[in-house]
């Protein structure tokens, strides 16, 4: 069966296709029961009374029912009993009149249509504050990982020669950058860039003191590895060959211009 709503005016009422004369069928009557009740509460005076009538209700007589609809009072009343046996109105009836609810009236205004698209209204907008919500967070931690990226990145590129220059407050000569080449062959770059900002936090500048905290660390690198069993054997290189490493320094030191050659530190135990 098909679904989904069209819009009946009350004004069709109006229409002279509703407004000839005919005798209503059942369908015909249930339609007109709910296009005569109230689509909001109101107020009637009937003789010295004044009657509240609610949405969804409307007040009648059987006579006026059977006059609209070509029908006798008595077919008008087993209608109205058959509709109540079927929970689809409820209806009270006096000398004067006749009072008929109709039941969940809003199924039929398109009230409760209403109602459940202001709730649906009401989660969609709570979702898509949610999504907004999470794509703000989003942003906020991607902002963070930007902003901490160039300063690892920087550690990564620089070298302990321009590390020097740029912390340790001097320029560098040949016997520094000896120094510190010796100690990047033999511990590698970012240990000895590490043990520079350790000295720094000490408020020292100076490569010795540099040079101890290296073998500090290394000294507490072995000893761990014995504690778990294992011994470090370091294999060196013979004095003839020339490391790489050293190489690459050598050539930083001459961009620097700085004269001589750097020492090759491996050695042969």
């Amino acid at each position: 069966m098909s679904k989904g709503w069209i819009k009946l005016h009350r004004d069709i009422q109006d229409h002279w296709l509703y407004g000839e004369k005919r005798t209503f069928s059942r369908y015909e009557a249930w339609l007109d029961l709910v296009m005569r009740a109230n689509h909001r509460p109101n107020k009637i005076v009937l003789g010295n009374e004044l009657i509240e009538v609610e949405t969804g209700q409307l007040i009648t007589s059987l006579r006026k029912l059977g006059e609209q609809w070509s029908w006798s009072n008595t077919k008008v009343n087993h209608f109205l009993t058959l509709l109540s046996n079927d929970g689809m109105i409820t209806y009270k009836k006096d000398t004067k009149k006749t009072l008929i609810t109709i039941v969940k009236y809003e199924l039929y205004s398109g009230n409760e249509n209403k109602k459940r698209t202001h709730k649906e209204h009401e989660n969609d907008t709570g979702e898509t504050q949610k999504h907004t919500n999470k794509k703000l967070e989003n942003l906020r931690i991607k902002e963070l990982e930007d902003k901490e990226l160039p300063e690892q990145q920087e550690d990564d590129q620089v070298n302990a020669f321009d590390f020097y220059e740029n912390n340790f407050g001097g320029t560098l000569n040949s016997f520094t950058a000896q120094l510190i080449g010796e100690m990047v062959d033999e511990y590698g770059n970012e240990k000895v860039i590490e043990a520079m900002k350790v000295a720094l936090s000490n408020g020292v500048r100076n490569m010795n003191y540099v040079n101890r905290v290296l073998i500090n660390q290394a000294s507490k690198g072995e000893k761990q590895n014995a504690k778990h069993g294992r011994h470090l054997k370091v294999v060196g290189k013979s004095k003839s060959s020339t490391s790489k490493e050293t190489e690459r320094l050598e050539e930083v030191a001459r961009r620097k211009g700085l004269s001589g050659q750097i020492r090759d530190t491996y050695c042969d135990f």
